[in-house]
């Protein structure tokens, strides 16, 4: 019996250690891949520029998502296609692009202006459990003026799966009450039930959390964002999510 159990015991313990050396964190590899194409004409120069790290790991499909994820986000912004789910590639994409500019000209001559997309997505984070992307855009279509902003994207690492803001905070009313001496409007935020509601965006950098905002006094005359920035000691215990620094450095693949 003392040995069927001690053949137990041993069996755990290696069992224990396949699965710790399993999680052992990982750097990821990233190449970073430049699209651009333009065309010119009279009225000036059409033109896209996209710039993008894409993870390289032909093994994992976890890996897979996330680059399919990231081209969709993406495609989102800067596509005129009525099914954005053809676009299945970034050289695709800026096809499209310059394709939707010249149908449009050809089509309103006289309302003529060159076209402008340019996406820059950067890696602002990432350990063993999550990875963090920002999306830094700019888009002119025609119109007054063109749309600039900034986009985060946050993954889970094991699945692969974007995550929101139920899946980031523990206790989003306790943390929100920090937000009170940094927001003059931080009342007008409130919902009907006397809830501040989620940030506009949520960014992870190495060191610090940043929350995003947008005075609801202001919308729709101007979006200007807002940017409320904490330490990660600050709201380490309010957040769901591992947001701790590992040393996996962003390796960059040839």
């Amino acid at each position: 019996m003392k040995k069927i159990l001690y053949l137990l015991f041993i069996g755990m313990i290696l069992i224990g250690c396949k699965e710790e050396k399993k999680e052992t964190p990982t750097a990821l590899f990233f190449k970073d891949k430049h699209y651009e194409a333009t065309i010119q004409n009279e009225v000036g120069t059409t033109e896209v520029k996209i710039n993008v790290p894409v993870i390289v790991d032909e093994n994992n499909p976890v890996v897979q998502v996330i680059n399919e994820h990231i081209l969709k986000e993406i495609t989102e912004l800067i596509s005129f296609e009525n099914d954005l789910d053809e676009t299945n590639s970034y050289d695709k994409l800026i096809k499209s692009f310059l394709q939707a500019y010249t149908d449009f000209s050809q089509q309103f001559p006289d309302d003529d202006l060159a076209w402008n997309a340019k996406i820059k997505a950067s890696t602002t984070f990432y350990n063993a459990n999550i990875l963090a992307i920002e999306l830094d855009y700019y888009t002119f279509a025609g119109g007054a003026h063109g749309f600039k902003g900034k986009k985060s994207l946050i993954y889970d690492l094991k699945s692969g799966k974007e995550i929101d803001e139920d899946d980031i905070f523990s206790d989003w009313d306790s943390l929100s009450k920090l937000l009170a001496d940094k927001l003059d409007y931080y009342e007008d935020l409130k919902d009907n039930q006397g809830k501040i509601e989620y940030p506009e965006d949520i960014f992870i950098l190495e060191d610090t959390f940043i929350m995003t905002f947008i005075n609801p006094n202001n919308y729709p005359f101007t979006d200007k964002v807002d940017e409320v920035v904490f330490n990660k000691s600050e709201i380490d215990s309010f957040i769901v999510i591992d947001i701790s620094k590992k040393d996996l450095p962003i390796r960059q693949s040839n």
